[in-house]
């Protein structure tokens, strides 16, 4: 394609652009025809060796994106410049048109620019606010720590589990929530993350801002950046001090039926598959489509059952073990 003015050096720069996968587009405002370079039309996924219209232009962008990409460049026209991400038509990528318009005296302005692809980019910006989106939800505690040991993320589930604002565990450390006799613990289980150890559903105790000891699984993570580089560590902690409780006073009732399908109750809801949310329909899959037992569940979930009929019991007990139903599945704890 040939830009306005251009020179030798224009066109090494072209050269250049296309080599490191950057197309070149141009927009004859007045004449209404949008000009390709070979990168720009690989971009977007078309054969366009000579000149389009502007309306054939847009139409290479998905449906969704047209109408954004239609304002970015008639608004371009007043503004001078133009910055826009779009998808093209054919995939699901996403590109970045950057550019600026072009005063012609005595003729219709015109624009010219690049085209980028930006997927890698938008792909990260996804995920991140996914990320962010579960740091924020989440009831666990979920929080970030540096190779020091320095808090440097706290959630709402870590405040609401430990009794301590973000405000006033940020840029501290972990220590105090330790009780007596674990002030090593936490630097020991850097120690481990830093030797590439996996720490997963590791119980120990805790101590909240009121002073109750709580019972808690910890997961940590390895926190790197895109070279690998070990910055810092993530941890996940959920709070198993009913489940504790539950299960010790289970074990105590003596009521064998009770204990294999109310334990798996209390621990589901300590966050490792939450039996209690399951839908209608995942219940009846959960009880294997037994009526009986999915009433028994309902009834144990709802706390308004004592006992299981030890029929009731062996048909649960018998029933093939599923990811649904894996929460109420427990070998016989006497």
């Amino acid at each position: 394609m040939t830009l306005p003015g251009n020179t030798a050096g224009l066109a090494d720069a072209g050269r250049a652009l296309q080599a490191a996968g950057i197309g070149i587009w141009h927009w004859d405002i007045g004449a209404g025809q949008v000009e390709l370079s070979p990168q720009a039309a690989s971009l977007l996924d078309c054969r366009a060796s000579q000149p389009i219209g502007y309306q054939d232009f847009l139409a290479l962008a998905q449906p969704e994106d047209r109408a954004r990409l239609d304002s970015a460049l008639r608004n371009s026209a007043a503004a001078t410049a133009l910055a826009v991400d779009f998808r093209p038509l054919a995939s699901n990528r996403w590109l970045s048109a950057r550019g600026q318009v072009f005063a012609h005296h005595g003729g219709p302005n015109s624009a010219s620019g690049v085209l980028i692809d930006v997927s890698s980019a938008k792909h990260s910006e996804s995920r991140n606010d996914q990320f962010a989106a579960i740091f924020l939800t989440s009831e666990a505690a979920i929080v970030g720590k540096t190779l020091d040991g320095i808090i440097t993320d706290w959630n709402a589930g870590a405040e609401a589990i430990f009794g301590y604002s973000a405000a006033e565990m940020v840029g501290t450390t972990i220590a105090r929530l330790m009780p007596e006799g674990q002030a090593d613990e936490s630097l020991q289980i850097l120690e481990r993350v830093r030797r590439g150890e996996q720490v997963q559903h590791f119980e120990t105790r805790r101590r909240r801002k009121d002073g109750e000891i709580i019972d808690v699984s910890l997961s940590v993570a390895a926190v790197r950046d895109r070279e690998g580089r070990l910055l810092g560590a993530s941890k996940v902690a959920r709070d198993i001090t009913a489940a504790k409780r539950a299960k010790a006073a289970l074990l105590e009732d003596g009521d064998t039926g009770r204990v294999r399908l109310a334990l798996g109750l209390a621990q589901s809801r300590a966050g490792d598959f939450s039996g209690a949310r399951l839908s209608a329909t995942e219940r009846r899959a959960a009880a294997g489509h037994d009526p009986d037992i999915e009433q028994a569940l309902d009834q144990l979930r709802a706390g308004a059952l004592d006992r299981i009929d030890p029929t009731i019991e062996a048909r649960a007990t018998a029933l093939p073990e599923t990811k649904l139903n894996r929460p109420f599945r427990f070998t016989n704890l006497h």
